[in-house]
């Protein structure tokens, strides 16, 4: 079975955990900054080993599907700078943001 890890868009990342991942008995091949392995038996574990041993501080694994799975960063959408909707807390740019507070007020209206 074929497992496709993406560092997403991490290049650096994919090289470092390619080269970890051939020293622990995986086959693995490098595509930008995708990691291809073709047996992925126990990879989560050792995904999970990769981040504490190279301490990649706030990195986590995502299941995206069967076969794929992500490495990356995970933050919090307040720190990408959008501003939120004090109702809902959606977030947006302000433009879109201002549609999407009247339309709270029009649902509040009926």
């Amino acid at each position: 079975m074929v497992t496709v890890i993406d560092c997403a868009n991490d290049e650096v990342i994919a090289t470092e955990l390619k080269e970890y991942l051939f020293t622990r008995g995986y086959e693995a091949k490098k595509d930008d900054s995708l990691v291809i392995i073709t047996d992925g038996k126990n990879i989560k574990e050792s995904l999970g080993s990769f981040i504490k041993d190279t301490n990649k501080i706030g990195y986590q694994i995502l299941q995206s599907d069967s076969e794929t799975l992500i490495l990356a960063k995970v933050m919090q959408i307040e720190d990408f700078g959008l501003p939120t909707c004090e109702i809902c807390g959606y977030a947006a740019p302000e433009e879109e943001l201002f549609a999407h507070r009247r339309a709270h007020g029009i649902g509040f209206l009926m």
